[in-house]
């Protein structure tokens, strides 16, 4: 499976809704809660215009006898905290793309991307597929709180 990464736009916007209220994706969600619309537009929006955040699209190339081109299979953001030096992590496979290792390979792939930076997710507790990926891509989980598990892979400044 060959993975590239681009700049999500607001074409992407019902996309990444629909993939947002997957009933699985919300249950592993910090939010759980279904998002409205419009909600998610403004987020996208904000998101968009935050210089500390960046939102990719994922897409699997398919090359076959019938076939040449590309189908969405997930998104994954970074948010950059200037104050710890670090980027967080956070990503959704498409439904239809579960079950593919496509989580481990887009995840590793940025992280390889930024192999001399600092990484962290937020996983909840019981999602073991998100913490399978966190692991697949170098994070080791630093401790759990409240039904997070916060994996880290990097630098320490002390």
């Amino acid at each position: 499976m060959k993975l590239s990464f681009r700049l999500a736009d607001m074409s992407n916007a019902e996309l990444i809704f629909k993939w947002r209220n997957d009933p699985l994706t919300r249950a592993n969600s910090h939010e759980t809660e279904k998002v409205e619309y419009v909600d998610h537009l403004d987020w996208l929006t904000k998101s968009f215009i935050n210089p500390d955040r960046i939102i990719y699209m994922v897409y699997e190339e398919l090359v076959s006898q019938l076939i040449n081109g590309f189908i969405q299979v997930g998104v994954i953001r970074t948010d950059y905290d200037s104050a710890s030096n670090v980027y967080e992590f956070s990503w959704t496979v498409a439904p239809e793309a579960r079950g593919q290792d496509v989580g481990k390979q887009m995840v590793s792939m940025l992280a390889n991307k930024l192999r001399d930076k600092n990484i962290r997710a937020e996983v909840k507790e019981g999602n073991v597929a998100s913490a399978k990926i966190a692991e697949f891509a170098g994070m080791n989980c630093e401790f759990a709180k409240d039904g997070i598990l916060y994996y880290y892979k990097g630098q320490t400044n002390g």
